[in-house]
């Protein structure tokens, strides 16, 4: 039996500082998070269902980024010196298009968010806590070097800021990361058309190195490590489903568990989420760990960490999904014991299948 996730929706503002908390656009454009009982603030912020990227300050308050509907980047964060969020402008407008994919991760007090402009460049925006319009994002690359709108990887790195993993517009798959005076520089990490142009791609950092999964345009799941630096690698890919199994350009969702254990989601031709984990030094996968027909193949999840437990969710029809795992796991075989759940939201429509979700903790 499928079972609301978390406390009621009185206790719900208490349990966010202590749960993942799912966050989405709406289908009126306003920010909404996972309990649904009214939207995080008034103003539209974005296109329904917006790539979106979501941060907890340092006081538990939010901060959320998304491509608005004038094309520019937008941030609903806390309103100085008094309760409540404002929403606002960061830069130009049309620089990119409205409620395209974006990525962002958190490092050392400030939060980096990166997305593909409509020119088809790179382009970055850096926030101290707490976040404040900064001048707006600039481009790290030059144009046309990915498809515009395209999905990115946001990522750590042990030896420069931030930076982003992507499939160009040539179907190769490339790193952008400054170097040691402060300039981006762009590589390309794979021969060409391993991959559809702009598709879906996660990168998660594994000590000097980062490891980056992509799907193939056989529909199958690949993997590559490369250097966090801006020197090309040897192209020594890994590939772990049959042909078929993953939607050509599929979005996915990974994410590093405790002692260097790695994992990455994707939704199924089949319509199941499905995982591929490296547990004790070994890849297991991929396995499904919901029936099939819970989502449509290839939507976009979100993954988070925390406490011990593995947590995912995306979106159906008037439906957040939740699945959630408490590693270490089993020991194989298989299956993975995980938790599945829903919850159904009051306003039919508010959230549609597919719609991007961003996770905090």
């Amino acid at each position: 039996m499928v079972a609301p996730l978390g406390p009621p929706p009185a206790e719900a503002a208490e349990a966010q500082q202590s749960q993942p908390v799912g966050y989405v656009i709406g289908n009126d454009g306003r920010l909404y998070d996972s309990s649904f009982r009214a939207p995080v603030i008034s103003d539209v912020m974005a296109p329904p269902g917006a790539g979106l990227a979501t941060f907890r300050e340092s006081d538990g308050s939010l901060s959320a980024f998304a491509i608005g509907t004038q094309g520019g980047l937008v941030m609903t964060t806390p309103t100085y010196n008094r309760p409540g969020y404002t929403l606002a402008l960061d830069g130009a407008s049309g620089v990119a298009v409205p409620g395209a994919p974006l990525s962002a991760v958190s490092d050392r007090g400030s939060a980096y968010v990166f997305f593909v402009g409509r020119s088809g460049a790179l382009f970055r925006a850096a926030y101290r806590q707490p976040a404040r319009p900064s001048g707006g994002p600039q481009p790290i690359s030059a144009s046309g070097i990915a498809p515009s709108g395209g999905i990115v990887a946001a990522v750590t790195s042990p030896t420069s800021a931030p930076g982003v993993v992507f499939v160009g517009s040539n179907g190769a798959l490339y790193s952008t990361w400054s170097t040691s005076s402060g300039a981006w520089t762009t590589v390309q990490k794979s021969p060409a058309n391993v991959a559809q142009p702009g598709g879906g791609v996660a990168a998660v950092p594994t000590g000097s190195r980062v490891q980056v999964f992509f799907t193939g345009r056989d529909g199958s799941l690949w993997s590559a490590s490369i250097s966090a630096g801006p020197l090309p690698d040897p192209w020594v890919p890994v590939v772990f489903s049959q042909a078929g199994l993953v939607p050509s350009g599929a979005s996915l969702a990974a994410a590093r568990l405790s002692d260097d254990a790695l994992a990455v989601l994707f939704a199924g031709t089949d319509g199941a989420i499905r995982v591929v984990a490296n547990l004790n030094g070994q890849w297991q996968g991929p396995s499904a760990v919901t029936p099939a027909g819970v989502a449509r193949p290839g939507i976009p999840l979100a993954v988070g960490v925390a406490g011990g437990e593995l947590s995912s969710d995306w979106c159906g029809n008037d439906v957040l999904w939740w699945w959630r795992w408490r590693w270490p796991g089993p020991p194989p075989p298989l299956p993975w014991y995980g938790e599945i759940s829903q919850i159904r939201v009051s306003t039919p429509g508010l959230v549609r299948d597919g719609f991007n979700v961003s996770l905090t903790l």
